[in-house]
C-alpha cells in the first residue's frame, strides 16, 4: 500500500512522486483538479500551477479574484 505524505498545502509525495491537488468551492458545486509531478519538480512550481488553476475553476465557478467568497462585493453579486 502507498502512503501519501504531505509536503506542502495540496502538495503530496508518494513512491510514484508529486501529487498537487486544488479545490474551489464547497458541496455540489464544488470543483477540484489533482496533477502528478515527478520527484525533482521545484516547489515553487508546483505552487504556480496550484495558483493557475485555482484561479481557473474560480472562474469556472463564475467568481472573479476581485470579489473573494465571503465578502460584501461577493453577496451583492450574488
Amino acid at each position: 500500500m502507498s502512503r501519501r505524505k504531505r509536503i506542502a498545502k495540496g502538495v503530496y509525495r508518494d513512491r510514484y512522486g508529486l501529487s498537487s491537488a486544488v479545490k474551489v468551492g464547497s458541496g455540489p458545486a464544488a470543483k477540484q483538479r489533482e496533477k502528478r509531478f515527478p520527484f525533482d519538480t521545484p516547489l515553487r512550481d508546483i505552487k504556480a500551477w496550484q495558483g493557475d488553476t485555482r484561479s481557473e475553476l474560480g472562474r469556472a465557478l463564475g467568481r472573479s479574484p476581485d470579489s473573494p467568497r465571503g465578502t460584501l462585493a461577493d453577496d451583492a453579486t450574488a
